[in-house]
């Protein structure tokens, strides 16, 4: 039986609040929907760069379902768990030994936001039959930009945590 972790319960709020910034506390700001960064994303990179493509996608398919039941849902139930688990395993394919430079995780995030954005994307032409492409890519912007921004911080925060023995 798996043992719960200081660092895997961190993980998991950290995921929860940074989906219920996005769809709750953001857009009251004035934040228009379509600068919103995907903050779930950026997190699950974070781990699975360090982790690997397996820790990746499990990581990313818990923070597709958190995503997918914090309203307003856009997509059928398990559509954006099964993206996040594609990006996780994805970025998971970057992980370096050691200590990794700032190009991988970067490529990671730049791989697995474009994942989830082109799935999101496939899912709304199949669903609604509607395509806002701009909105698609301004999002995909602001989250490379705050990515990029945060990314580092977090892997090397994960990073000492897990050397703390928190893992």
């Amino acid at each position: 039986m798996p043992r719960l972790s200081l660092l895997g319960v961190l993980r998991t709020v950290s995921v929860l609040l940074a989906a219920l910034l996005v769809a709750t506390v953001l857009p009251r700001f004035g934040l228009p929907v379509r600068f919103l960064p995907d903050l779930v994303v950026v997190l699950v990179v974070s781990t699975a760069v360090l982790r690997g493509p397996t820790h990746g996608a499990l990581v990313g398919l818990a923070a597709g379902w958190v995503v997918d039941l914090v309203p307003p849902a856009g997509a059928p139930l398990g559509v954006t768990a099964l993206l996040y688990a594609a990006a996780g395993a994805a970025a998971g394919t970057f992980r370096r030994p050691g200590r990794p430079g700032t190009v991988p995780p970067v490529l990671a995030l730049t791989v697995a936001a474009g994942a989830v954005a082109g799935g999101g994307w496939c899912v709304a032409v199949l669903g609604t039959g509607t395509l806002d492409t701009s909105q698609t890519l301004t999002r995909l912007a602001s989250t490379l930009v705050v990515g990029v921004a945060c990314l580092p911080i977090l892997v090397t925060v994960d990073r000492a945590l897990t050397r703390r023995r928190l893992a």
